[in-house]
């Protein structure tokens, strides 16, 4: 991929690098070929962190290529706190659904 730089009067937001950890070779078919690429790297700019991403393509007859990205980042922050009261814990849960019902006062 092709890397944007900031022109003159535009601030620089995040820089990424990375190196490919594993390319794969999904599909031959007459769309074209279906490649995979696992990344990680590093985000620098306005925040730091660790990335992972998946980068998905289709390399078609014509040369041109379709494709998606997912990643994801991993803020490292730095800091110091105290505190006096005991740890917490959290727990996520999907919210039970339950059928409507109708109450009969006869």
């Amino acid at each position: 991929m092709e890397s944007q730089h900031a022109d003159a009067n535009e601030e620089l937001l995040l820089e990424l690098k990375s190196k490919n950890t594993t390319r794969s070779i999904k599909d031959f078919s007459p769309e074209g070929i279906r490649l995979e690429s696992n990344l990680e790297g590093e985000a620098k700019g306005v925040y730091n962190a660790t990335f992972y991403a998946t980068i998905t393509m289709l390399v078609k007859p014509d040369r041109t290529i379709d494709y998606e990205v997912r990643q994801i980042h991993t803020c490292t922050t730095r800091g110091t706190a105290s505190s006096r009261a005991p740890p917490t814990t959290s727990s996520w849960a999907k919210p039970h659904s339950r059928p409507h019902q109708r109450s009969s006062h006869g």
